[in-house]
């Protein structure tokens, strides 16, 4: 239990109770941290309109707003059903809230933190069938099967349109792109350092395009928006450029995942095992990626596997693990089990 936990369990506990005296009908909530938290869900709450959104806080309210559309609920907020895609129940510290949990990314690219961590939902989703199992030996004893419904935007066709347009308005429309990732910079597995400075070497030869885990440190966030052709891009509009993208350069990052469901190259950093990097992932980046020591070692071999047409990316193994099936209708299985869990507490939408 976290110390802000325990500063709001009584005010707040007290006014759920208030609060829940005075409704009318059941509240169901989305907890919104940042846009990204959104991302997670939207696909889950296009199924399921009458699940409100709880903002962080007025600013990101409005962001919401403008991006989606979406009329929020700014926390403080008192739903009798929270649903998170992180670890965030502190903030909802009364037991009589029904607490499901979402993967904030495909797989678990690191291990498992602590099952109490997990066991304080009531229900939590996690990608894979496989994912289920191994959280279950762990003693988690409340996981389900239930996708990444966020990838179901990948087989979208009005995605797929968007990305048709946007590759016209490339830098170069005819030439590969290549799309960058990373995650923080200060996590001790990123590979932001073998190339942030270095992209001007490429970008007269490719479209180069950046994606960065929302943390990584200003200076290197600022270097990549003043190199010259170089596009740095959100995360909320990263699925219409995976799609245009002829490879992808990553470090250990979930987005690997992902980015597999294209059956495209991927180019991996030889990062050492570290910190909580789980060992099943490392094993699989050797096996499936395209394994780099260094930026020239990646300039190097970019050209080799852009001018092969001919080969096959196999990723099955990996997709599996990941997603098991259902793809591009993950949000379809997992809403259907929010309905069903929530009708056994006697929720009905």
């Amino acid at each position: 239990m976290v110390f802000s936990e325990i500063l709001l369990k009584i005010p707040y506990s007290f006014l759920w109770r208030i609060s829940e005296i005075f409704r009318k009908e059941h509240l169901v909530a989305f907890y919104c941290h940042e846009l990204l938290d959104y991302e997670i869900f939207r696909n889950v709450h296009q199924l399921l309109p009458e699940v409100k959104v709880i903002a962080k806080n007025k600013k990101l309210s409005q962001e919401l707003n403008k991006k989606y559309g979406i009329n929020c609920l700014i926390y403080p907020a008192f739903p009798d059903v929270v649903l998170m895609a992180r670890h965030s129940l502190h903030l909802f510290p009364s037991p009589k809230i029904i607490k499901i949990g979402l993967r904030h990314g495909a797989y678990h690219f690191k291990n498992f933190i602590s099952a109490d961590k997990y066991n304080k939902f009531d229900l939590f989703f996690f990608t894979s069938i496989s994912e289920v199992e191994q959280a279950t030996k762990l003693g988690i004893k409340n996981a389900e099967y239930g996708g990444f419904p966020k990838c179901d935007t990948l087989f979208d066709e009005t995605t797929k349109n968007a990305a048709f347009k946007l590759k016209q308005n490339l830098a170069y429309p005819d030439k590969p792109t290549i799309l960058f990732s990373s995650t923080w910079d200060k996590s001790g597995i990123a590979g932001v350092h073998f190339w942030y400075d270095r992209l001007e070497e490429i970008s007269k030869y490719y479209n180069v395009l950046v994606t960065l885990h929302p943390w990584v440190s200003k200076h290197i966030v600022e270097k990549i928006k003043n190199t010259k052709n170089v596009k740095l891009i959100s995360n909320q509009e990263i699925y219409q450029y995976m799609l245009i993208s002829d490879a992808f350069v990553a470090d250990v990052s979930s987005i690997i995942a992902e980015f597999m469901l294209l059956r495209k190259p991927i180019f991996t950093f030889k990062i050492p095992i570290k910190g909580r990097l789980s060992e099943e992932i490392y094993e699989l980046l050797e096996k499936y990626t395209i394994r780099i020591a260094n930026f020239d070692e990646l300039n190097s071999e970019i050209v080799k596997i852009l001018q092969d047409k001919t080969k096959n990316w196999d990723y099955e193994y990996c997709l599996n693990l990941f997603f098991s099936d259902n793809l591009g209708k993950h949000s379809q299985v997992m809403a259907q089990k929010i309905k069903d869990f929530l009708l056994t507490k006697g929720i009905k939408f």
